[in-house]
């Protein structure tokens, strides 16, 4: 499966897009025209925008870590959707941040309630998903949770969509 974009890398790329060619910028305008000025104002813009490109991007390896070790050493349980919630603050283009509120039965045979992390999605549901629409905004999606043996609050869970797979940190609650 491909993995849907993270909404911490996304944001890192994009920050380091802006910050890196600024600094570079200051360097070149700097050795032709001689340091100081105006110029000071874009190093420090590029530092600002590379450095939060910089933290953005340690955020999403430790994701990516967490993913990892969960999915070696974890238990994995089939959930189910109940709702996708968009955060409509969070879009880049015509892709929206969303979470998945999902529910699985656990070995004990308890309901557990858990939420996704932030992914983005191509479109809002539930009008554009592949499958086609249903009433809860849910079609075409489904999801894995990857569980720690020995502390069920620390999970991840794994969002797909046909050939594509999103997740992120998640909270973790029992019903």
């Amino acid at each position: 499966m491909r993995e849907m974009r993270n909404v911490w890398r996304t944001t890192a790329k994009i920050c380091l897009i802006v910050g890196v060619p600024l600094v570079i910028l200051y360097i070149i305008l700097g050795l032709v025209l001689g340091f100081g000025g105006g110029l000071v104002a874009i190093a420090i813009n590029g530092a600002i925008w590379t450095l939060m490109g910089q933290i953005f991007w340690l955020v999403a390896q430790h994701g990516d870590a967490k993913r990892a070790r969960l999915k070696r050493e974890g238990l994995c349980y089939d959930a189910e959707i109940v709702n996708i919630k968009p955060n409509m603050m969070i879009n880049v283009g015509r892709a929206v941040a969303a979470n998945a509120e999902c529910r699985y039965l656990n070995l004990e045979g308890k309901t557990c309630l858990v939420r996704s992390g932030l992914f983005f999605i191509d479109v809002i549901p539930p009008t554009v998903f592949s499958g086609g629409p249903r009433e809860d905004g849910t079609a075409g999606l489904s999801a894995k949770v990857y569980v720690n043996r020995d502390n069920p609050r620390d999970y991840y869970v794994e969002v797909s969509d046909r050939n594509r797979a999103a997740g992120a940190d998640a909270d973790y609650d029992y019903r």
